[in-house]
């Protein structure tokens, strides 16, 4: 489907999640506009749901590149860091030797 119309919906499919029933709505405007032949309408529905998957996926790559980025400028720890650390402390808790219990601050007086 090339042709006057494709940038604009590019950029209609490009930012939304389409449905076949959507797509199979825009196709049939388009082909009553004669924009779209008629025995071309089935490809052209598969076409803009391709197109709009494509575009969901970058989007969403996107979106996670740039959340990434904003973290790592913050300083933030990502949550698989904090699970490392609390898997070592785990580890190295378990391996300490136990602690014998020392004489209280209370001055041997008891409560």
């Amino acid at each position: 489907m090339d042709g006057p119309l494709q940038r604009p919906l590019e950029g209609l499919v490009g930012v939304t999640s389409l449905t076949r029933r959507g797509a199979e709505s825009i196709v049939r405007t388009l082909v009553q506009q004669g924009e779209v032949a008629a025995d071309r309408a089935e490809r052209a529905v598969d076409e803009l749901l391709a197109r709009s998957e494509r575009n969901r996926s970058a989007l969403a790559e996107l979106v996670r590149t740039e959340t990434e980025r904003a973290v790592g400028r913050l300083g933030l720890a990502r949550q698989e860091d904090v699970d490392a650390l609390a898997e070592r402390v785990a580890r190295l808790e378990a391996a300490a030797e136990p602690v014998e219990p020392g004489p209280t601050d209370d001055g041997g007086q008891g409560s």
